[in-house]
């Protein structure tokens, strides 16, 4: 089956709207699918026994980050993956982006492809005037103090090799939303081959 060396990564907190969509929609295109239940106190768990997908169930909220270094984690015990990918729970990414992602790794002999929402100017019209001060906000602040060249700082959808995850990603010592950061300068600061 198509990227049978890929494992989707799905950190997930509350996303009982949105889990069965996201997941249906990963597995047209993939086939190995974990998604880490960050906690949830909705009905996000009784929806995944039901999805036929790989879960980890993380009995407290411990934060995203803590959520993808647990995936990250998982993925470096098979060694059958070459390639973890990094999806939101919510539904704002999209699946053919993360296909694309990987596709472009694997061709180019990428270590990491960063993904934006802002590739298209109709994209950045969807986003809430508030939401889009704090995300400029965050691409100014990583590129003045990280030298991190991106348009959108915290964007959830991310390809990584299993060499860069292993060498430069883990540990993940942010856990809240601060983990987007810390990933990316790991990322540019290793000088690997990304995108």
């Amino acid at each position: 089956m198509i990227n049978s060396d890929s494992l989707v990564i799905v950190p997930a907190f509350n996303e009982g709207e949105n889990i069965k969509k996201v997941i249906n929609e990963l597995k047209k295109y993939f086939k190995n699918i974990l998604v880490i239940d960050d906690g949830s106190e909705d009905n996000t768990a009784l929806i995944l026994e039901k999805l036929e997908v790989q879960i980890v169930h993380h009995l407290f909220n411990l934060g995203q980050g803590a959520a993808i270094e647990t995936g990250l984690e998982l993925f470096l015990k098979n060694k059958f993956y070459k390639y973890a990918i990094t999806f939101d729970g919510d539904g704002q990414n999209k699946v053919i982006d993360a296909f694309n992602m990987v596709n472009l790794a694997r061709e180019e002999g990428l270590d990491a492809v960063i993904g934006t929402r802002f590739a298209k100017k109709e994209h950045y019209h969807n986003i809430p005037i508030f939401k889009k001060l704090i995300l400029r906000l965050a691409v100014i602040y990583e590129s003045f103090f990280y030298s991190i060249k991106l348009t959108d700082a915290h964007n959830g959808l991310r390809v990584i090799s299993k060499k860069i995850a292993e060498k430069n990603i883990l540990p993940i010592k942010n856990h809240d939303m601060a983990h987007a950061t810390e990933i990316s300068y790991k990322l540019f600061k290793s000088k690997c081959r990304i995108n």
